[in-house]
C-alpha cells in the first residue's frame, strides 16, 4: 500500500514537499500503527503538494503527480499522489488524510473510491 508523505513513517524522511524537512522519523504516525501491526507492507509514499496546502500535487522535491488517464490533468491534492498510485494500479490501497476534501477531490479526479471514516 502507499502512505501519504505527510504521515510519519519510522526510518523514512517525511518532507511534506519542503526541502527544509530532511530528517528521518523516529516513530510511526498513530493512524498507521494498526495498519502496520496487521502486517501491511508500505511499498511507496504518496506525493503531496508543498506543505500539503494546495489543490494540485506538485512540489520542488518530488515533482508533479500526473493523472494516470491524462498526463495533462491534475491528480488533485493533497492526497493526489496516493489517488494516482491507486488509479495506476501501482498499489491496491493508499492511506491519506482529509481536512478540506484532500481525499475526495483526488479520488474523483482519478476515478477511484475513498472513505472518510469520520
Amino acid at each position: 500500500m502507499s502512505i501519504k508523505e505527510i504521515l510519519e513513517l519510522e526510518g523514512k524522511v517525511t518532507t511534506i514537499g519542503c526541502a527544509m524537512n530532511n530528517t528521518k522519523s523516529d516513530w510511526n504516525a498513530p493512524c498507521i500503527m494498526p495498519i502496520l501491526e496487521s502486517g501491511v507492507i508500505p511499498l511507496v509514499r504518496g506525493n503531496v503538494p508543498q506543505s500539503a496546502m494546495i489543490a494540485h500535487t506538485d512540489n520542488y522535491i518530488w515533482g508533479r503527480a500526473k493523472n494516470f488517464f491524462d498526463h495533462d490533468r491534475s491528480c488533485g491534492g493533497s492526497s493526489g499522489g496516493d489517488a494516482g498510485l491507486v488509479a495506476a494500479r501501482c498499489v491496491p490501497l493508499g492511506i491519506g488524510s482529509d481536512i478540506a476534501s484532500s481525499l475526495r477531490i483526488p479520488a474523483h479526479f482519478n476515478g477511484v473510491y475513498t472513505f472518510k471514516p469520520t
